[in-house]
């Protein structure tokens, strides 16, 4: 028998136990809010792999900038690459 003044519990295996709330994240900012991006998140926006957006970096087709030891592509490069292209022909240009 217990004692009616016991600080124990009993929980049954079906009954959920809530804990203490962990300390949320910092909420991330969607991609279309950014200010810049990393060279793989640059990349997933025109559905290309990380070396894609590295590799456009090192042909000098996109400034970076860098910031805090990062390499950021500022979303006015994204803005220059989408108003200078053109409506698809039809044809592969190589």
């Amino acid at each position: 028998m217990q004692n009616s003044d016991s600080t124990s519990k009993v929980v049954d295996a079906d009954e959920k136990v809530e804990s203490s709330p962990k300390p949320s994240k910092k909420s991330a900012v969607a991609l279309s809010d950014r200010a810049a991006f990393s060279p793989t998140e640059f990349a997933s926006l025109f559905g290309k792999g990380a070396v894609w957006g590295y590799r456009q970096l090192y042909a000098g087709r996109v400034k970076a900038i860098q910031t805090l030891g990062h390499t950021m592509i500022p979303r006015t490069e994204v803005d220059r690459i989408l108003a200078s292209a053109t409506e698809y022909q039809g044809e592969i240009s190589r």
